[in-house]
């Protein structure tokens, strides 16, 4: 399964500070295949976050790519995802959004990586993600685990959040090597259903300084898994960058957006 989208976002009057500290901008994102050593140089990370190699599914570029997943035990990564409650981390900081977000949607953990860099207007931004989870659709479950991300635009201020993923939209893990999820790592992860890669294109319309944040949440229960997949960010004045979309469900959007126009073109091929 294959979803392309387009983003048109231009950004208006921001207020209020961010609430998380981000490293210095880059000229354009940094090291978006995913590739230079040590793993995930460029960015900030949190929670349960690997390097995966082509073992566990095709990269998009390259031999490598990046996974965050839910599980609160540091399987796959070297750590567990953090919990909403834990007094270490601000989960809601990190991602740059309102106080209280992810609490108020349930979230009971998440795991996480995001990047600031510098982007001029009319730059086309593209990445694309793989969201697979062992939870059941969420009408039969009731506690939808779901992968996002959030931009952050100049001025500061809370950012926007789209979902990306949830196990509605996901389908069985495929069987064919170039677009599914291996034997291998399905049996360590416990992930049955996937979206398949999908891309999204963001175009930016503002000059300015810019945090793209990816994530993956466990909701009501951490009885489950669920991991996000990101590879292949282009663009921002000529760099690889981090970003996805996908159906706006779930958590849906917050605005600190002056407007956002959605293009959709999506394409349905026979393997997920």
């Amino acid at each position: 399964m294959v979803n392309r989208f387009k983003l048109s976002i231009a950004f208006g009057a921001l207020v209020a500070l961010s609430l998380a500290a981000v490293r210095p901008a880059s000229a354009g994102v940094f090291n978006g295949s995913f590739e230079l050593a040590p793993d995930f140089t460029g960015y900030d990370v949190i929670g349960n976050y690997s390097i995966q190699e082509g073992d566990f599914k095709l990269a998009k570029d390259g031999n490598q790519q990046a996974l965050i997943s839910t599980n609160p035990n540091p399987i796959p990564g070297m750590h567990g995802a953090i919990g909403i409650n834990d007094p270490s981390v601000n989960l809601d900081a990190f991602f740059n959004l309102s106080a209280g977000t992810l609490a108020g949607s349930n979230v009971k953990g998440a795991s996480g990586f995001k990047q600031t860099f510098s982007a001029s207007a009319g730059d086309s931004i593209q990445f694309w993600y793989d969201f697979a989870t062992n939870e059941f659709a969420t009408s039969a479950l009731g506690n939808p685990d779901f992968g996002f991300f959030t931009l952050q635009g100049p001025g500061g201020g809370p950012a926007s959040l789209v979902t990306l993923g949830t196990p509605d939209s996901a389908d069985l893990v495929s069987t064919d090597s170039s677009e599914g999820i291996s034997f291998y790592f399905s049996s360590q992860t416990g992930y049955k259903l996937e979206t398949g890669f999908q891309s999204v294109t963001l175009i930016i319309t503002a000059d300015g300084t810019y945090t793209l944040a990816f994530g993956v949440a466990n909701v009501t229960s951490t009885d489950s898994s669920s991991g996000l997949v990101i590879d292949d960010i282009t663009g921002a004045t000529g760099s690889a960058v981090p970003l996805p979309s996908t159906a706006l469900a779930g958590i849906g959007l917050f605005t600190s957006l002056g407007c956002m126009q959605l293009l959709r073109r999506r394409r349905v091929s026979s393997a997920i």
